[in-house]
């Protein structure tokens, strides 16, 4: 059992569901039966993602991960993606629960993960683009499903700029095992100091973009507070991290560490803005 948690990424999946609720709820929501069906629909879908990626990876993770579930062989390849349909399918049915209109949104996220997995990872930015669309969609999924899509709008842009920073970061850390596949990755194709350079310029985004909501009004001094003392060092430290050449690998993952927990407390800081 705990080999079936453990290729779901239950820590993504945990920040998956509170993107959700944190939607619904900066929405005003307050059927929190809803907000549960939302936020249980958009984990499972994902954990799928994340199924259905270590099963087209394995080849990769043979090298960059031997000890994933997969590829030690704790689980078998039939048992994966019978396993990836069963989450799959029940994230569906519970988004058909929320709306008709969430099931749509939910089903093309579950057709974009699988294409990702299947042929969008190994395409430069191709793949880190997809994953950061469908992390940040998580917003205003849960936004949608309390009548008021907008307000997942500032969310989906922080979520998306962090977490592409991330993927790239991942591309870094993987690019051993990538080159050795034949996955056609940014730091594979143009190099590894061409790839630290887009986490720089994806870092300087993601700063930006956490002034816009508290310049704008959106958010309170809250938010400002916890950005700038927090979740932007964070991002900080990742960036600079990966440039730390004598950490090697080391430097990707710690940098990799750094960016969830930026994710992380940037959810805290958008609900300390809308107390």
């Amino acid at each position: 059992m705990h080999n079936y948690i453990l290729i779901t990424r239950p820590l993504n999946l945990l920040i998956t569901f509170l993107s959700a609720i944190t939607g619904y709820w900066l929405a005003g929501g307050t059927d929190y039966g809803v907000m549960f069906l939302a936020g249980c629909s958009a984990s499972l879908i994902a954990a799928g993602g994340n199924v259905i990626n270590d099963i087209y990876d394995i080849e990769t993770d043979r090298i960059n991960r031997p000890g994933r579930p997969l590829p030690s062989g704790a689980i078998g390849l039939n048992a994966a993606f019978n396993y990836y349909l069963l989450l799959t399918l029940s994230g569906l049915i519970l988004a058909v629960r929320v709306s008709y209109l969430a099931f749509a949104i939910a089903f093309a996220v579950f057709a974009g993960l699988w294409l990702y997995a299947y042929k969008l990872k190994r395409t430069a930015l191709a793949g880190n683009f997809s994953v950061a669309l469908f992390t940040g969609l998580v917003f205003p999924y849960g936004a949608l499903a309390a009548g008021d899509i907008s307000a997942g709008y500032f969310p989906f842009l922080f979520a998306f700029l962090t977490t592409l920073m991330r993927e790239v970061l991942k591309d870094l850390e993987d690019i051993s095992g990538d080159k050795a596949t034949g996955a056609g990755t940014f730091p594979v194709l143009y190099g590894e100091k061409r790839g630290k350079v887009f986490v720089r310029i994806t870092a300087a985004a993601l700063f930006l973009s956490t002034l816009l909501p508290f310049i704008f009004g959106v958010y309170k001094i809250e938010f400002f507070i916890i950005v700038m003392i927090v979740v932007n060092p964070l991002a900080a430290l990742a960036e600079r991290s990966s440039w730390r050449n004598s950490l090697g690998n080391e430097g990707y993952r710690r940098a990799s560490i750094y960016m969830k927990a930026s994710m992380i407390t940037g959810l805290i800081a958008i609900a300390a803005g809308k107390l």
